[in-house]
């Protein structure tokens, strides 16, 4: 290992800056679901797809309504 490398042995919840071990998935103090370490050692924040997708539905319900009851 050279000095521009650095061992990272543990990683960091992103929301509450709990350490936990490197095969951790989810957070023990706030529950939040972790993905892999960054090079500081943060975890990564996994996608929320689902939030995502009824976001997209929301909005398209939204516009359908306003498009029924004002321009039809």
């Amino acid at each position: 290992m050279n000095k521009d490398e650095v061992a990272i042995r543990y990683k960091r919840c992103p929301e509450c800056l709990t350490k936990m071990t490197l095969s951790s998935t989810k957070c023990p103090s706030c529950n939040q679901k972790l993905g892999e370490a960054n090079q500081h050692g943060l975890a990564k924040k996994p996608i929320n797809w689902s939030g995502y997708l009824t976001t997209i539905i929301l909005w398209i319900a939204l516009i359908y309504f306003i498009w029924w009851g004002f321009f039809r």
